[in-house]
């Protein structure tokens, strides 16, 4: 993997995650004094926060976990199990999902008549296509994957497994998209955790096999 690449990605992708605290600062004065921060499964607000912590809060907790993300995926690369590709597109959700979240909110307390589950319909939605996508294309790793003991220990396991998972997340990902403005938050929680339990019962299946 080119490491001056990946550090170039870590770099931008980090200003990125902390690009919506600029964006709220320039917009402080027309915010109000405390803003919805979490939504119910219906949709409705049931979170606030004050102003400065609406701004800060979620970008800078988002780039403490990219700092996480960074540091596992440097140490598992030096094992050579990983390709840019699939680094790339890691690093590269934190910044895409905290400029949505952060942009929503801000449109949510401006007025906007935003439905928070068709905006994460669709940014999951893409997500999911596009890591269902490359996901077939991982070999066996301690960061990226179901890393499961049998998935590890096993190289047609692990392929198997991620080959289906690949489909899944690709399938509910297109269904997300095409369905956003007739699905809640309810049923995006359904879709993720079929995406997520579906894999590890094949796995497991497998390696009893």
């Amino acid at each position: 993997m080119n490491k001056k690449r990946y550090q170039k990605t870590f770099v931008i992708t980090c200003l990125l995650t902390l690009l919506p605290i600029l964006v709220g600062l320039l917009l402080y004065n027309k915010l109000p004094a405390r803003m919805a921060i979490h939504f119910g499964l219906n949709d409705s607000p049931n979170g606030f926060a004050a102003k400065i912590w609406a701004i800060c809060a979620i970008p800078i907790l988002m780039l403490l976990l990219q700092l996480l993300v960074f540091y596992l995926i440097a140490h598992e690369s030096k094992t050579g199990s990983l390709n840019f590709k699939i680094v790339n597109i890691t690093l590269w959700f934190i910044p895409i999902i905290v400029n949505v979240t952060s942009y929503s909110i801000y449109a949510f307390a401006l007025g906007y008549p935003l439905k928070m589950s068709f905006v994460f319909n669709i940014l999951f939605g893409l997500i999911l296509v596009i890591f269902g996508n490359y996901l077939p294309k991982t070999r066996p790793n301690g960061q990226i994957g179901f890393r499961l003991p049998w998935t590890l220990n096993n190289n047609v396991n692990w392929q198997k497994t991620h080959r289906l998972a690949g489909w899944l997340m690709l399938l509910s990902g297109l269904f997300l998209l095409v369905t956003a403005l007739d699905q809640t938050m309810s049923l995006f929680i359904i879709i993720i955790l079929i995406d997520l339990i579906v894999p590890i019962i094949y796995s497991y299946y497998l390696s009893k096999k």
